[in-house]
């Protein structure tokens, strides 16, 4: 599997994304708590995750649509792109 390709978009006020996890044609929601550290993004899956495996955190690498500006945890209005290597 992988790598995964996921569009977030930022659910209010907090730290939760709601995204799709594209993998060949299947599509699929997923609930995500994002925290960032460095240029990392720190994906904490939840129990819902189609793609559980046995370890409980993914690491993937995130762009956003302000980049120029940099990234801006509190706007809600960022959508992110991540790439998730398996």
């Amino acid at each position: 599997m992988g790598p995964w390709f996921a569009l977030f978009v930022r659910e209010g006020d907090t730290n939760i994304f709601r995204g799709d996890f594209k993998l060949g044609t299947e599509v699929r929601t997923v609930t995500l708590t994002i925290h960032e550290s460095g240029n990392d993004l720190f994906i904490i899956r939840k129990d819902d995750d189609p793609f559980r495996r046995d370890d409980s955190v993914y690491k993937g690498i995130y762009t956003s649509d302000n980049t120029a500006e940099g990234v801006d945890l509190a706007d809600e209005n960022i959508k992110w792109t991540v790439k998730i290597e398996d």
